[in-house]
């Protein structure tokens, strides 16, 4: 039950991190057009923004978007120096 919360609130966070900038782009572009910004609009492209981002992107990352340890191929396993230590 947990883990269905705590995936609900990464789908909704990753599609308002998307869809909140996605809608100020567009947005601007339509002030840029017209001159004058009109609520109604905004609010709406907002609106739809957000929620294409979190059925979209928001579902992909409620699946996969759990933490992971990375390959373990990858982990340094040499001795940190310092560069200026180094004799050359």
């Amino acid at each position: 039950m947990r883990s269905a919360w705590l995936a609900c609130k990464r789908a909704m966070l990753a599609g308002a991190a998307w869809g909140v900038p996605m809608a100020a782009f567009m947005i601007a572009l339509d002030v840029w057009r017209c001159g004058i910004l009109c609520l109604t609009d905004a609010a709406v492209t907002l609106a739809l923004a957000s929620a294409a981002g979190t059925l979209t992107i928001g579902v992909f990352v409620a699946c996969f978007g759990g933490t992971t340890r990375g390959f373990p191929s990858r982990s340094n396993t040499q001795e940190r120096t310092p560069c200026l230590a180094r004799s050359s």
